[in-house]
């Protein structure tokens, strides 16, 4: 098949014999013997036994990958994953852990934290 189908698995396969009297009609090969004006044809079908399979797991590997983007997207994101939201005095105390505030600028907000 030309294309689109052709590329994803899509061909044409022999049907059977039209104009042809003796013989087997759907064996690949035939004698003809020709003794008056006769056509005959070839008849093809088309076969889209390997495109289906082909789409099918075009389609898993698809919906695969967006099932482990919306994995990853929602460990990332404290609320979807699972992951307890930290409090306030959680995150100042992780602030003063990497050395991002001072101690005394520490020691002031958790005062603050605290009052409120």
């Amino acid at each position: 098949m030309p294309g689109f189908w052709a590329s994803l698995g899509g061909r044409y396969i022999f049907d059977s014999w039209s104009g042809i009297v003796n013989g087997d009609r759907y064996s690949p090969s035939a004698n003809v013997i020709v003794d008056e004006p006769t056509t005959v044809v070839a008849v093809w079908r088309a076969d889209y036994s390997t495109f289906n399979t082909t789409l099918a797991v075009i389609l898993m590997l698809l919906i695969g990958l967006l099932i482990i983007g919306v994995v990853v997207a929602t460990k990332r994101v404290p609320q979807l994953g699972g992951r307890r939201v930290l409090s306030a005095l959680d995150t100042l105390d992780l602030r003063y852990s990497r050395g991002e505030i001072t101690r005394e600028e520490y020691l002031r907000m958790k005062k603050d934290i605290e009052k409120s």
